[in-house]
């Protein structure tokens, strides 16, 4: 679910957005399920400046970041890779 893979904080937003979804992946169920892992890329939204930045290329390193929060200029994820806790200091 987005809410999982995304962090609102007025005026920006924290996304976790997939690099592909397989063709026959049925959404949220597969997901959910762990059926589907994705490969993500974390991007910064700021609504006031109408911008869009990546902040986290895929594949470095391979995450699927759920729970993401933002607190004192750092971004935390859980990876569902390995369960850890990840930290971007921004």
């Amino acid at each position: 679910p987005i809410s999982n893979k995304c962090f609102f904080s007025s005026p920006q937003i924290y996304c976790a957005v997939p690099s592909e979804i397989p063709a026959q992946t049925i959404l949220p169920d597969d997901y959910l399920k762990k059926a589907f892992y994705s490969n993500d890329s974390i991007y910064q939204i700021d609504i006031d400046k109408n911008s869009f930045t990546e902040i986290l290329g895929a594949g470095n390193p391979i995450i699927d970041a759920v729970k993401l929060r933002f607190s004192d200029g750092k971004l935390f994820f859980i990876n569902r890779y390995d369960n850890k806790l990840y930290q971007l200091d921004l």
